[in-house]
């Protein structure tokens, strides 16, 4: 799998100036988040917003600004125009757990303590158990009284609960 060279460099620096992130939407999926198929979603500790917007910068990232009622301040979308791959990339930085815009999840201290390295990727990712837990809530949030149609994400939710620890999931639900 090809992993954009940009995507390299943002991690390199997010290492070199370590920096406390971690990807944290459909790590199963994280393979289109890398090679720009996808935006990728990363949660940081919010202490380091302005080394992680200095380091986009340095990068030759665009920050866009969302116009919207709904707008989470510590959710920022960073555009990178790459050439090589004929690309827009889009990154989406996290300093709070937010879906639709409109719900916060005051967790992302306990996500980024219990990060996971990917050595395949070079990329903390969240752990399988909150990667479940927030899919679960993606998911509760999509249905607003709506029959959920898209059987994949069924698929996928049932792939993770095979391999989650169901004690550290019940740990996490009860904090």
């Amino acid at each position: 799998m090809k992993v954009l060279n940009i995507v390299k460099n943002v991690l390199y620096e997010f290492h070199k100036n370590n920096i406390n992130y971690c990807h944290f939407k459909s790590n199963n999926e994280i393979e289109k988040d890398l090679n720009g198929s996808s935006d990728l979603d990363i949660i940081i500790d919010v202490v380091q917003n302005k080394e992680v917007e200095n380091i986009l910068i340095k990068l030759n990232f665009f920050k866009a600004i969302l116009v919207s009622s709904k707008k989470i301040d510590l959710v920022r979308d960073y555009f990178y125009l790459d050439t090589e791959s004929k690309t827009i990339f889009h990154l989406h930085a996290h300093f709070r757990i937010s879906f639709d815009n409109s719900f916060y999840f005051p967790f992302e201290k306990e996500i980024l303590n219990q990060r996971v390295f990917n050595k395949e990727y070079n990329i903390y990712v969240s752990s399988i158990e909150y990667d479940f837990l927030l899919r679960l809530i993606k998911i509760s949030i999509k249905l607003k009284g709506e029959q959920y149609q898209k059987k994949k994400k069924i698929y996928f939710v049932n792939k993770l609960l095979k391999n989650i620890n169901k004690d550290k999931l019940k740990e996490i639900i009860n904090k």
